[in-house]
């Protein structure tokens, strides 16, 4: 995980001490995150039992997960990041 990304609990708290609105998307975003982060999850378990009950490998699905859930995290992140923007450029601070 890179270090940014490290950065999204505080990105989150900052969205909270802003205007209801700010919060609202903020929210908006993180159930969309978690939901995403869900399907990644899924995949793995269901992409992996698979290939562990017929005597193969899971290490590909844990690769493919792992890449995932690393391109979710960033997503939601600069979702963020632009949110965070829009409300210091709209005054909604």
């Amino acid at each position: 995980m890179s270090e940014t990304q490290d950065d999204i609990p505080e990105l989150l708290r900052e969205a909270n001490r802003m205007a209801e609105v700010v919060r609202e998307f903020a929210w908006m975003h993180l159930e969309a995150h978690r939901d995403a982060l869900r399907e990644v999850l899924a995949y793995q378990r269901r992409e992996g039992r698979a290939l562990a009950f017929r005597g193969e490998d899971p290490e590909p699905v844990r690769v493919e997960t792992e890449r995932r859930l690393a391109e979710e995290r960033a997503a939601f992140r600069a979702k963020l990041v632009s949110l965070l923007a829009w409300a210091r450029e709209t005054g909604r601070m």
